[in-house]
C-alpha cells in the first residue's frame, strides 16, 4: 500500500535460508531514490536527496 493505494511489485521477495530477497530497485524508487544502471559494469546506482 501507498498514500492508501495498492502498488503491484514487479517480483514477490522470495526467502531464502535465514534471510528474504526484496526487489531493491522497486523499494528504493518508492522511496525516492533515483536508480540508473550501467551495462558495461552490471552495477546499479541508488541516489537519495538528504533535506536538512
Amino acid at each position: 500500500m501507498k498514500n492508501g493505494k495498492e502498488v503491484q511489485v514487479p517480483n514477490a521477495p522470495r526467502p531464502i535460508t535465514g534471510a528474504v530477497l526484496v526487489p531493491l530497485v522497486f523499494i528504493a524508487q518508492e522511496l525516492g531514490a533515483k536508480v540508473s544502471y550501467d551495462e558495461k559494469t552490471l552495477t546499479y546506482s541508488l541516489t537519495i536527496p538528504i533535506n536538512s
